[in-house]
């Protein structure tokens, strides 16, 4: 325990934890007694009460209706401004709000109290050079390029009804009706339903049934439904569907002519231009799916290498603001107490791990990054100096940021630091085209 002296107060600081700390606090009840005079003297002045004119209530009255209450301010007032003040002397920096306790038994002629808080804890990083971190490689390959090529000729395909028995591939337009132990169940019946074989739209037990049918037929089918089905009360369990074939259509690509070239924004050049255009839209992409993949294998490699005791008030405050964007995306909200911990402690980890490398490495971001940032934001945008403009009046968003630009200086430095391997890919692995 380390006692602090201070010409008004006296700071007994007590380590109760790896992070916790007590810190007791006293001072003469003197100061407390001044101070409650001074809101005493200071109300009477302009204190109105029947009988009395404004300003001449006397001093006793105006004690026994109102003592007790200015003496509390002035101990609120005494403990604010000496817990700053003894957090400054001591070098203390705590995490969250202190729980503050008054002394219930005071020393004749001192009042004291304990401020119990964490502070954030003091970090020292393993090696980063024994970091392994992982890095993606993909090449685009003009079978790629043929892939999606044909994923935007199916886009734009037709249907034709044809007169045969169905196959893979085909849509086939359908009722049905749905019983569990001859009771129809909810979602279980449909009207004209378009319904393309093999595409996963429904499960596989009901797309086999499609299968190899006709246009007019009437056939009944037993499904079970999988065990991780989406409807709990449905899954594992059986259903006998009965179902009606209305009509069976087979896909019809385009022809790649103008007309399908002027259709998808390819005004000159045709196939060779659309070519060369999903060639630079898969780079581009790729280039995101790199850059993320690092960042994830860099943070989980500092993680997993480092191990930080977390204040819980950080936790608690993550958790918070974790349910407020949820609250804000208007999103189902179906994470447990224990989940939204989890991913609370690895945020508020990495964060102070972040923090850290930031400091240590000196790490800053200048004016010009920032304003090169915005432009490159706002670029496809109809008036972009208006939008830049926006950006540059709010504080939130230029916050946001530099943060964004120093987490992404944090990862090239570890690449640059670690153990770096390349994965090697197929296209299909990383993006959906």
């Amino acid at each position: 325990m380390k006692e602090v002296a201070n010409e008004t107060f006296k700071v007994k600081v007590k380590k109760t934890g790896p992070i916790e700390r007590s810190m007791i606090i006293r001072f003469p009840d003197e100061q407390i007694q001044q101070e409650t005079s001074k809101k005493i003297e200071k109300y009477r002045k302009g204190a109105k009460l029947s009988g009395f004119r404004p300003g001449k209530v006397p001093l006793d009255i105006i004690k026994k209706r109102y003592g007790e209450q200015f003496r509390q301010e002035a101990i609120s007032d005494f403990i604010t401004s000496s817990y700053s003040e003894a957090l400054d002397k001591e070098g203390l920096h705590p995490a969250g709000q202190p729980n503050i306790e008054v002394s219930p038994k005071n020393i004749k002629g001192f009042f004291s109290y304990t401020a119990t808080f964490e502070i954030f804890p003091k970090i020292k990083l393993n090696p980063i050079q024994r970091l392994n971190i992982e890095t993606l490689e993909a090449e685009i390959t003009e079978a790629d390029i043929d892939k999606m090529l044909t994923n935007i000729r199916n886009q734009k395909a037709d249907w034709s009804e044809v007169q045969r028995k169905s196959k893979s591939g085909d849509r086939v337009t359908i009722d049905f009706v749905g019983k569990i132990e001859e009771v129809e169940f909810e979602g279980g019946r449909g009207e004209k339903a378009p319904i393309v074989i093999g595409e996963g739209q429904v499960i596989k037990d009901f797309d086999d049934a499609l299968t190899n049918v006709s246009a007019q037929e009437r056939k009944v089918s037993e499904v079970r439904f999988p065990k991780d089905y989406h409807q709990k009360d449905l899954a594992e369990k059986k259903a006998i569907f009965d179902i009606n074939v209305h009509k069976i259509e087979e896909k019809v690509l385009p022809d790649l002519n103008k007309d399908f070239f002027s259709s998808i924004g390819i005004k000159e050049g045709g196939l060779e231009a659309l070519r060369n255009q999903l060639q630079e839209n898969a780079e581009k992409e790729i280039e995101q799916r790199k850059k993320s993949f690092s960042k994830d294998s860099a943070f989980e490699a500092l993680l997993k290498s480092n191990k930080v005791i977390i204040p819980n008030a950080l936790i608690e405050r993550q958790i918070l603001s974790l349910k407020e964007q949820s609250k804000e995306q208007k999103k189902e909200d179906t994470r447990s107490g224990e989940e939204y911990k989890a991913i609370a402690e690895r945020q508020v980890r990495l964060g102070l791990l972040v923090q850290h490398i930031i400091e240590d490495q000196e790490i800053k971001v200048g004016e010009k990054e920032i304003d090169e940032r915005i432009s490159s934001l706002v670029m496809n945008y109809d008036k972009p100096e208006e939008i830049k403009s926006i950006y540059k009046g709010n504080s939130e968003l230029m916050s946001q940021l530099e943060s964004s630009i120093l987490e992404e200086k944090v990862v090239e430095f570890l690449l640059n630091t670690a153990k770096v391997s390349k994965k090697n890919v197929k296209l299909d692995e990383i993006i959906n085209y």
